[in-house]
């Protein structure tokens, strides 16, 4: 009996160690977003994801590297943003992959400076001997150019100043005329 519990112990430890282990990794990894976004390097940006991941944002849906560097020239031209932070809050085994759940936030500068920001998911998967993006799932929360669509397909706008972040929908967003406050 002392054995079994040994050996629980020992497993339920050992997977709390796996667990901090791949946080690290990806912590290190997530760091390496935030540089690419500050300079405007698109290019950068595009090479930690995989050759044919996915990125679904309000902007809309962008696949391969190439579509993904193409969204990343956008976004820079468009918004200027600055200050980029992003921090994981949470890592889970994916199978052999890993998903991550976190945020980040940036200065947006066109027309004047505001925050910006948003929530993420990312599926990193191993190529070689790194992880890489294969799916990120983006939500913006805020600026009132950085409008998307509810399920309705309404368009969003967002007032100033921005309202707050709740659950529209079964997921996190902002609310439309026809969705309850």
């Amino acid at each position: 009996m002392v054995d079994l519990v040994d050996h629980t112990l020992l497993s339920e430890y050992e997977n709390e160690n796996k667990a901090k282990i791949r946080f690290m990794q990806l912590d290190v990894i997530n760091r390496q977003f935030d540089e690419p976004v500050n300079k405007h390097d698109a290019v950068a940006a595009a090479a930690l994801y995989t050759e044919k991941a996915t990125i679904v944002t309000p902007l809309g849906v962008f696949s391969g590297r190439e579509g993904i560097e193409k969204y990343f020239t956008d976004l820079f031209q468009r918004y200027n943003p600055s200050d980029q932070l992003t921090k994981l809050s949470y890592v889970y085994a994916f199978g052999d992959d890993l998903c991550a759940i976190g945020g980040w936030t940036n200065t947006l500068n066109y027309a004047r400076p505001f925050q910006g920001g948003g929530y993420l998911i990312r599926v990193y998967t191993r190529v070689r001997d790194t992880w890489k993006v294969r799916l990120q799932v983006d939500k913006y929360y805020g600026g009132p150019e950085l409008n998307g669509h509810c399920a309705h397909g309404k368009r969003l706008a967002f007032p100033e100043p921005l309202p707050p972040v709740h659950f529209c929908h079964g997921g996190i967003g902002f609310a439309c005329v026809r969705c309850p406050r």
